[in-house]
């Protein structure tokens, strides 16, 4: 599927610049025809919670921690999935130490390694530069 996709889009996108300005413009527009439509689904969600008697709860960040709202096991859940998010990021930390502190290699190498930095950075201009 994503293939057929890809060759739609360079099929669309080929040709003469004013076809690519066209297919643009009716890009953004229904870009933004899709989020009109979902705002107004949501405001006509809202009335109708409001006409009924309903007033949604404000959103309040780790309300878990407060809330009776949620049972013993998935508070629990939730404090599990806390701790895992943050030995992640211990652990992406603790990588990022050891890259950072591992040798740098022979004179040689750090010569290699810099042409081919330089090299990319000047791609990545030359890229700039175009866009």
């Amino acid at each position: 599927m994503t293939a057929s996709l890809s060759r739609a889009l360079r099929r669309l996108t080929q040709g003469k610049p004013r076809r690519q300005l066209f297919v643009t413009l009716g890009l953004c527009a229904a870009t933004l025809l899709a989020a009109q439509w979902a705002r107004a689904q949501d405001y006509v969600r809202e009335t109708a919670a409001a006409v009924a008697g309903h007033v949604p709860k404000e959103f309040q960040f780790f309300s878990f921690m407060r809330s009776n709202d949620y049972s013993s096991m998935e508070k629990i859940a939730l404090w599990i999935v806390l701790g895992v998010a943050f030995a992640g990021l211990g652990y992406a930390l603790m990588l990022v130490g050891q890259v950072k502190n591992a040798d740098q290699g022979t004179p040689k190498m750090q010569k290699v390694a810099a042409a081919v930095r330089a090299g990319a950075n000047a791609y990545l201009a030359q890229q700039f530069k175009k866009i």
